[in-house]
């Protein structure tokens, strides 16, 4: 194993082609941090997410606000990714999804004044790891096929993924969206 010898080449396609997904990850992980900066600097009483979930008493609104919104953003990164400028477009809309979403989870670990934090981990944060690794996915189709259009637009190089190719994906995305809303239900109906 001491004269192994490496290629050069390959490894650095491999670290280019993965690239996009560390940049996406810490846009994500930046507005997540940004949503806890915010959560501690304003006051708890004007907070609107807390009033609006304290308001929401059925957790079965919850799980349709949480599934619908996950579904447009999931929209609005696929039809990013038919664009040859979606790719800056994606980066802020993952920043701003990874802000809401964490004033969201914040707000309702307060709302829930750390009482039944059983429920809380598996009504919200369960489900928000399917929706995260959902979004995320998407957010790199989404770039990754920008990306191409653009090469393809100005440098006429060949399109590496196939528009076939790149629905099946965002089929496998829509799975585990629906996958994190099947769990908030079942724990919906079994928490009623």
């Amino acid at each position: 194993m001491i004269n192994k010898t490496y290629d050069l080449k390959q490894i650095k396609e491999q670290l280019k082609n993965s690239l996009p997904f560390f940049y996406l990850l810490s846009v994500f992980v930046a507005g997540l941090i940004f949503a806890v900066i915010y959560y501690i600097k304003i006051h708890v009483g004007d907070n609107t997410v807390i009033t609006l979930i304290a308001s929401t008493e059925n957790f079965k609104n919850l799980v349709q606000y949480f599934i619908i919104g996950n579904f447009l953003f999931s929209l609005v990164f696929f039809i990013n990714g038919f664009s040859m400028l979606g790719k800056p477009f994606t980066f802020v809309l993952l920043f701003v999804y990874g802000f809401l979403l964490g004033i969201i989870l914040i707000a309702t670990y307060f709302h829930q004044k750390q009482e039944n934090l059983h429920f809380f981990f598996l009504f919200f944060i369960l489900p928000s790891v399917f929706y995260c690794i959902a979004q995320l996915s998407a957010c790199v189709q989404s770039v990754f096929f920008s990306s191409d259009l653009y090469y393809n637009y100005f440098k006429n190089t060949v399109i590496k993924t196939k528009i076939r190719t790149y629905l099946k994906r965002y089929a496998l995305i829509l799975f585990l969206i629906c996958s994190g809303g099947v769990v908030m239900s079942i724990v919906a109906v079994i928490a009623v």
